[in-house]
C-alpha cells in the first residue's frame, strides 16, 4: 500500500500535472472549460494528462540522449565526476560498496564517476527499494516534474509565437530557463544521494 501511494504521488506530479497543464494551454479557452467540465470530463482530462506527461517524458529523454551524443563522453564524464566530488564519494568507497553488493569481484581501476555512471541503474534500484532512503522518491519525482515542465514551457512559448503574443513568449522562455535549472539541480541530487546512500548501505 505504501508503494502504491508513492507511485500514485510520483505519477500525479511527474506525469499528470504537466500533461494537464499542457492540455489546458493547448485548449486555450479556460473559462469555457471551467464552466462546462463534468466529472467524466475531469477524469478524461486526468487520464489524457497522464498520457501526455508520459509522451513528454519520452521526448525529454530522447533530447537528453541526443545532447549526450553531441556533447560526447568527455562532458558526460565531467558531469559524473562533479557529482561524486560534490558529494565526497571516493573511488575506494564506490569500489568497496560494489564488491559488498557482489556486482564486482575485485576493485576496478576506474574513477568514482565512471563507476557511478556504469552502475547507477543498480544503485538507484537498490536504494529505492529500501524504506530508510525513501527521500529518494521525492528527488526523483521533482526531477521528473521539472523535466516535463520544461517541455510544457516550450509548448507555451510555441503557442505564443503562433498567436504572436509577446507576453506568452517571454513567460514561456523564462519558464524554460527556470524549470531547466530545477531539473538539472534535482537530477544531480537524485544521482548524488543514490550514490551516497548506496555507499552508506554497504559501509558496514
Amino acid at each position: 500500500m505504501e508503494l502504491l501511494q508513492k507511485l500514485t504521488l510520483y505519477d500525479m506530479f511527474g506525469y499528470t500535472l504537466p500533461g494537464v497543464i499542457a492540455l489546458l494551454l493547448y485548449n486555450g479557452d479556460l473559462s469555457y472549460l471551467a464552466d462546462n467540465l463534468t466529472l467524466g470530463g475531469l477524469v478524461l482530462l486526468i487520464v489524457l494528462g497522464y498520457v501526455v506527461g508520459v509522451v513528454f517524458t519520452e521526448l525529454a529523454d530522447g533530447i537528453v540522449c541526443l545532447l549526450n551524443k553531441v556533447l560526447g563522453d568527455n562532458m558526460i564524464n565531467k558531469y559524473w565526476e562533479n557529482i561524486c566530488k560534490v558529494y565526497g564519494i571516493s573511488d575506494a568507497k564506490v569500489n568497496d560498496a560494489l564488491q559488498k553488493a557482489k556486482l564486482i569481484e575485485s576493485p576496478l581501476n576506474d574513477s568514482a564517476g565512471a563507476m557511478a555512471r556504469r552502475y547507477m541503474t543498480f544503485m538507484y534500484s537498490e536504494i529505492q527499494a529500501d524504506s530508510q532512503y525513501s527521500r529518494l522518491h521525492n528527488y526523483a519525482s521533482a526531477e521528473l516534474l521539472y523535466k516535463n515542465m520544461v517541455l510544457v514551457s516550450v509548448l507555451a512559448m510555441g503557442i505564443g509565437v503562433v498567436q504572436q503574443n509577446m507576453t506568452e513568449i517571454i513567460i514561456g522562455a523564462v519558464s524554460v530557463v527556470l524549470f531547466a535549472r530545477r531539473w538539472i539541480r534535482f537530477a544531480e541530487r537524485s544521482r548524488g544521494y543514490a550514490i551516497c546512500w548506496f555507499v552508506q548501505k554497504y559501509d558496514r
